[in-house]
Order: structure tokens, then C-alpha cells, then sequence
């Protein structure tokens, strides 16, 4: 993997997120992501034009304005109004680290090609996620001679619709509880041995008896 994790290139396991984080690894998006979110984006475009139906959120407003139909030339600026309107900034600001989580986390939703984005709105949060300070938006456009990004139909939904804020803040407490678990069984096994204790109680074949998967795992470490 070097020093780049390609995103939707697998599965994101719990080892994966740990080393991209305290590694600082940069994030690329996979050859098969791209092709899949095109794919996707594809079929979307599709669909508006073919369809005779109202499409939910898509060429018609959100919640009660359901019935409400937005013409084809709309459909980006009701998705740019969604996002502004959620953008009301209240509250302590997030961490970094759970900003960058949440990035990675909405990039590899984003990537297994099922929310209709366009390729450039995932490529552009995997740029933030690399580049990573808190800037002026207008300053990082000019400085990486970057256009903004033109939200086309369904994206700010798929920007919005997920539960990568609190996934991020879940996963961040898990890795720590991982950590503080194995610390917790190193501190005990070096006071075992101080206090010269028996190994005899952590044997594996003890620990199968149970068997709990904790159980076991700290009996290894122990040993």
C-alpha cells in the first residue's frame, strides 16, 4: 500500500482507517471506484431524461414541497440550496481527526458507485482530505487552480444522506477503545510477571473451554 490507500479499492476495516489516520496516508481513488461512480452517474442522467415520473428529491423539492416539480435546468441549483441550507455552523467546531474520518468514510460511501455523484465530487474530497488545514475556499481554488465544484442532480443528497458524522465520531472511540484494551492487557501481563504470577491460568486451551473471543485474545497477549 506504500503511502496511498486507494479508496473503494475493498473493503475499510477498523486496521485500515487506524493506519491511514496515524500514518498520514494519502488517499487516490481506485480505477474500479471511477468507473463505477460513472457508471452510476450514467444511469442517473438516464433516467431524469427518460423518466415521465416525478423523481423524489430529484425533479421535485424535498419533504412537504414533494409535490413541487424543479425544471431540468434547477436541478443543480436546488442541490447547491440543499447544502446551503444545512450549512448553518452551530455548536463547538469538530476535530480535525474527525473531519478527516468523516471525509474518508463519506469518499468510500461515495465510491461503491450507488449514489448517482459525479466522479470530481469525490476526487474533491479526497483532495481536501489530503491537503487538510482550515483555509479560505477562495485562497485553495486559487493556489491549486481548482474550479468549484458544479453540483448536477441528486449530490447534495448524496453529500447529506449518510451517517458519517457520527460513524466518524463511533469508529474514532472504538480504535481508542482497541488501543486502551491492549494497553490495559500489557500493563497486566508485565505486573503478572513483576509479581511473579502464574502463566498456567492464561493458557489457550483454557480459554477455548469458555469461549469467549476477548477471552482468548487476552490470554494470547498475555502469554
Amino acid at each position: 500500500m506504500n503511502n496511498v490507500y486507494y479508496v473503494g479499492s475493498g473493503e475499510l476495516t477498523f486496521d485500515l482507517i487506524e493506519r491511514i489516520i496515524n500514518e498520514n496516508l494519502k488517499l487516490e481513488l481506485a480505477p474500479e471506484a471511477k468507473l463505477r461512480i460513472q457508471k452510476c452517474r450514467d444511469y442517473l442522467d438516464k433516467k431524469i431524461a427518460e423518466s415521465e415520473e416525478p423523481l423524489y428529491g430529484i425533479t421535485t423539492g424535498f419533504g412537504s414541497l414533494c409535490s413541487k416539480s424543479i425544471s431540468s435546468d434547477e436541478l443543480g441549483t436546488l442541490q447547491e440550496n440543499l447544502i446551503k441550507s444545512h450549512a448553518c455552523s452551530v455548536g463547538e467546531e469538530i476535530r480535525p481527526v474527525i473531519i478527516k474520518l468523516m471525509m474518508l468514510l463519506k469518499a468510500h460511501a461515495l465510491s461503491l458507485g450507488h449514489s448517482g455523484v459525479q466522479v470530481i465530487t469525490v476526487q474533491r474530497i479526497l483532495d481536501f482530505f489530503n491537503k487538510g488545514k482550515k483555509r479560505e475556499a477562495i485562497s485553495v481554488l486559487d493556489e491549486f487552480g481548482w474550479e468549484p465544484v458544479k453540483l448536477m442532480s441528486k449530490e447534495g443528497l448524496a453529500l447529506l444522506n449518510g451517517t458519517q458524522f457520527m460513524s466518524a465520531n463511533g469508529v474514532f472511540a472504538i480504535l481508542k477503545a482497541f488501543r486502551l484494551s491492549k494497553k490495559a492487557d500489557l500493563i497486566a501481563a508485565l505486573s503478572l510477571e513483576a509479581f511473579d504470577g502464574r502463566i498456567d491460568p492464561f493458557m489457550d486451551c483454557i480459554q477455548q473451554i469458555r469461549p469467549h473471543k476477548g477471552q482468548i485474545e487476552t490470554g494470547a497477549n498475555f502469554r
